[in-house]
């Protein structure tokens, strides 16, 4: 399977992340996040390979590590 061509909608990504649809919705209004595609309207879209690499990048050694970003 091809990481970069699976496409998921908020509810699907969220379950994966282990967090609620509203909590996507609220990183996407802050620009917090994985990245996502606006495909139309009111259809948004999440790659798998960029919910892989939002959690890649989430790591931490510490509670005061701020991350690279």
């Amino acid at each position: 399977m091809d990481l970069r061509l699976t496409f998921l909608n908020t509810k699907e990504a969220a379950r994966i992340l282990k967090v609620k649809p509203n909590t996507m919705e609220i990183w996407r209004l802050k620009g917090k996040g994985p990245k996502f595609y606006r495909i139309s309207g009111r259809t948004v879209r999440y790659r798998l390979s960029d919910l892989m690499g939002f959690v890649e990048n989430s790591v931490r050694t510490s509670t005061s590590d701020e991350g690279d970003s």
